[in-house]
C-alpha cells in the first residue's frame, strides 16, 4: 500500500514540475517552449464544431485552402460540421481551413 502513495505522490510532483517547465521563460520574458500539451485537460469543454452546428446551424461560413485565396467555398455550420466529419482520419483535421467567423 505504501508503494501505491509512494507513486501516487512521485506522480503528482512530476505533473508539477512539467507544468512549471511548460511555461518557464527567460530573463527578458520569453517562453522557452512553444507549446505544451496537456492530455484530457479540456475533456470537460464541448466540441466548439459541435456547439455551433447545433446552436447557430444557419451561420454563414466561408472556408478554403491555405495558401490558396482564389478557393474560397461559402457554406452553413452545419454543412461545414458534415465536411469535417467526413474528412476526419485518426482524429486529424484534413478539410479546408475556416475563416473568421464574423456573426451580423
Amino acid at each position: 500500500m505504501l508503494l501505491y502513495y509512494w507513486k501516487l505522490f512521485i506522480g503528482q510532483v512530476l505533473i508539477f514540475y512539467l507544468l512549471q517547465l511548460s511555461f518557464i521563460e527567460d530573463e527578458n520574458g520569453y517562453a522557452h517552449y512553444v507549446m505544451s500539451i496537456v492530455h484530457n485537460a479540456a475533456c470537460y469543454m464541448p466540441d466548439l464544431l459541435d456547439h455551433m452546428a447545433e446552436n447557430y446551424p444557419n451561420l454563414t461560413v466561408k472556408n478554403g485552402v491555405l495558401g490558396r485565396n482564389s478557393d474560397i467555398e461559402s457554406s452553413n455550420m452545419v454543412h461545414f460540421k458534415e465536411q469535417v466529419n467526413f474528412n476526419l482520419v485518426s482524429k486529424c483535421y484534413f478539410f479546408l481551413r475556416l475563416y473568421p467567423i464574423v456573426r451580423l
